[in-house]
């Protein structure tokens, strides 16, 4: 046998060999295996997972539901109609949310029952000041501001509870129909630093509502809920957005549908009278002889061969016409 035949393998394929057991630029070592660079994309298994980001739609509708209730709830506080309106929701990490936080701020840590976490309630001072100043007998027109940071009097205070009360209330109505979520208050902090209700890189969904006071003064209240918290009913805000959208489809399918039957013609016909002649007349019949026939005093007009109204007969501008009197009575049907 020649060196030629013996030889199996050529020297490039040896090299490739020998190369597989080195280091690839991924860091893979697997000897006997020959080496090429992965196409893997890396994955953080820590990650929020984003289906629920498409199924907000239902959280935004909670939203509007609580802006509606909440105006009606500042409005009793307040004895004057403020204008409550939600932004769109925004998700985003937590500590991006914390960096536009500047005290000092009323910040509650509100417990989910029901869920698992803490979500936060955050009331602007302008709103507080300005509540204090109505509830003094004032018109309303407190421009106070405060730099730094410092602590609520028990004046203060007390306006914030009632506030926080309102605002759990109604967004505890607002949550009844998709879920029976209520908030139950843990702590109240001024510094955004000691408010922490997830870690660090966390997503949060941050509800804000501006409201509009008297004398141009206006505020916001933020609602934030941590976004795993939300990821268990996840399928219920889903079928809730869904049973909506289902319901809307419907309601518009049945009114055009209406629309379409409306324009249906039909055809009317009404039997005046039903004479009786013999054969022997019938057969004797010819051109100009007359039938005699009594008129009923009712008759019954058909729609599409469906007895359905009694009327009179009569004339009208010279033209045979029917009044009707009301529909067919059952046993009439028949």
């Amino acid at each position: 046998m020649s060196d030629s035949s013996s030889q199996l393998l050529s020297q490039e394929e040896i090299d490739a060999l020998v190369k597989g057991v080195d280091l690839d630029s991924s860091g893979f070592s697997r000897p006997g295996i020959y080496s090429s660079a992965p196409s893997a994309e890396s994955y953080d298994l820590a990650s929020e997972d984003s289906a629920l980001i498409s199924h907000l739609g239902s959280v935004e509708m909670i939203a509007d539901r609580f802006a509606r209730l909440f105006r009606v709830t500042l409005a009793s506080m307040l004895q004057y109609q403020p204008k409550v309106t939600p932004r769109e929701l925004q998700v985003e990490q937590y500590y991006e949310y914390r960096k536009t936080l500047k005290p000092p701020l009323s910040l509650n840590i509100m417990k989910l029952n029901g869920l698992r976490g803490n979500a936060l309630i955050n009331i602007e001072p302008q709103i507080i000041f300005n509540s204090l100043d109505r509830f003094f007998g004032g018109g309303g027109k407190s421009r106070t501001t405060v730099e730094g940071m410092r602590e609520f009097t028990p004046t203060e205070t007390r306006v914030i509870q009632m506030l926080v009360k309102g605002v759990t209330t109604d967004l505890e109505k607002s949550w009844s129909p998709v879920y029976d979520l209520t908030f139950e208050h843990s702590a109240c902090e001024i510094n955004p630093q000691f408010a922490q209700i997830v870690d660090e890189m966390d997503l949060v969904i941050i509800n804000d509502f501006d409201i509009e006071m008297a004398n141009e003064i206006r505020g916001t209240i933020q609602v934030v809920y941590p976004f795993g918290a939300l990821k268990p009913i996840g399928h219920l805000l889903k079928g809730h957005v869904q049973a909506d959208y289902a319901d809307e489809r419907d309601r518009r399918w049945k009114q055009q549908l209406k629309s379409c039957v409306k324009g249906v013609e039909l055809k009317l016909k009404c039997d005046l009278a039903y004479p009786k002649i013999s054969l022997y007349d019938l057969m004797h019949l010819k051109v100009g002889d007359i039938v005699p026939i009594k008129m009923p005093e009712t008759v019954v007009v058909q729609v599409e061969n469906v007895p359905t109204y009694e009327g009179t007969y009569g004339t009208v501008n010279g033209q045979a016409a029917i009044r009707l009197n009301g529909l067919v009575k059952e046993e009439e049907k028949s």
